[in-house]
Parts: C-alpha cells; structure tokens; sequence
C-alpha cells in the first residue's frame, strides 16, 4: 500500500488489521517519525512492526506489520544502505523461507 501519512488513515489500518486479519501489510510513503510510536500503528500488540521512517525532510518511510504468529527475522543490511528507507526480513519456520523488502524509490534531484 502506497498509503501517504499511515497516521491519516489509522481506520482504514485498524480495519485491515482487526477485522479483516492480514497477515502482512507493507506500506511506503508512511510519512512516520519519531513523534509516531509503534502503539499508535497496532494498539492491541497483534503485529511486529518493522519501520525505517525518513531521516530528513517530511514525508517517505516505509514499514511493514506482520502478524505475531508468523516468525520473522530482521535482515540487518551493510551501512553503506543506512540512508535507503528500506525494510528487509526473513519469514522462517516455512519452506522456502521467504525474504520481504519494503522500500522506497528515492528522487533525484
């Protein structure tokens, strides 16, 4: 989902969570920020949410919430990509395992 500010659509977040029980969202251009705790994405602790929110300016992010009942390993990339709003991470415990990546095309100006 493409969602541009998750914060603005929390009811349409909290429907595809609780109601309708996805096992996995991704999302880009969350808009999030430090200022957004994880509490706000997932109030009732049901998912992990993984998140890598835009460092500088306003805007871009991605984050991916996964249902606690699926194990998933963070994928820990090279320092060299800390600047990329990239979330990576493995589903284990099936076969094949499945690797996840949530980015975001970054603008050049």
């Amino acid at each position: 989902m493409n969602a541009r500010s998750i914060v603005n659509k929390l009811a349409h977040l909290h429907q595809l969570l609780y109601v309708d029980s996805v096992d996995l969202i991704l999302i880009t251009e969350s808009f999030l920020h430090t200022g957004v705790s994880n509490g706000l994405l997932d109030p009732k602790n049901y998912y992990y949410v993984l998140r890598k929110d835009r460092t500088n300016g306003k805007g871009g992010g991605v984050c991916a919430l996964v249902k606690r009942d699926i194990t998933v390993l963070p994928v820990s990339l090279h320092e060299c990509f800390a600047e990329l709003e990239i979330v990576c991470f493995t589903v284990e415990k099936i076969i094949p395992r499945l690797r996840f990546f949530c980015c975001l095309q970054a603008s050049i100006l």
